[in-house]
């Protein structure tokens, strides 16, 4: 039986951006990527030119993130291997937000929401000839003649890449 995951006051509040409320309990999550911008936005009332982060439907939450101008932007570069915003537009990349203790305004201390420096391990489905995306993957390689595009999101076994091919070779084009 799981344990209920607690709700951070925060996650009450309309708030526009996300922040380290959205992680479960302090842990940290695995979302996947999608673009960042540097965009005209309000923050606070006030517009101005910002770095948001967006990131695909999961279970944590549904709006952006603002990227703090060091830290986050810093590890961006790093994990695409580019220093550009224009090749982070659509990035589509699972990063692990996590929260670090960080100076705040106004003085002290507090947690601030990261993206972790590394990136995340995240187990690949293994494509077997029962799989709902079998069909889609050996149409796939039938017209590619590639099997990079496949085993990119899925594991694949030997014996299954030889059906696969297999099954593309008997296909009548």
């Amino acid at each position: 039986m799981s344990e209920k995951i607690k709700t951070h006051w925060k996650k009450t509040v309309d708030k526009d951006w996300i922040g380290t409320y959205v992680l479960p309990e302090g842990k940290p999550i695995v979302v996947k990527l999608l673009s960042v911008k540097y965009e005209e936005v309000k923050v606070k009332g006030v517009k101005g030119m910002y770095k948001v982060a967006y990131f695909a439907a999961n279970p944590y939450f549904k709006r952006p993130m603002l990227l703090s101008a060091n830290i986050n932007l810093k590890r961006l570069e790093k994990l695409t291997g580019s220093p550009y915003i224009e090749d982070w537009a659509s990035i589509n990349l699972d990063v692990t937000l996590q929260q670090e203790m960080d100076k705040a305004f106004g003085g002290g201390k507090d947690w601030a929401l990261r993206i972790a420096p590394t990136l995340p391990i995240v187990k690949k489905e293994e494509l077997t000839p029962a799989s709902p995306k079998w069909v889609t993957a050996v149409a796939r390689y039938k017209s590619s003649r590639k099997l990079d595009g496949i085993t990119k999101f899925y594991n694949l076994s030997k014996e299954n890449e030889q059906k696969l091919i297999k099954e593309a070779d008997e296909i009548k084009a």
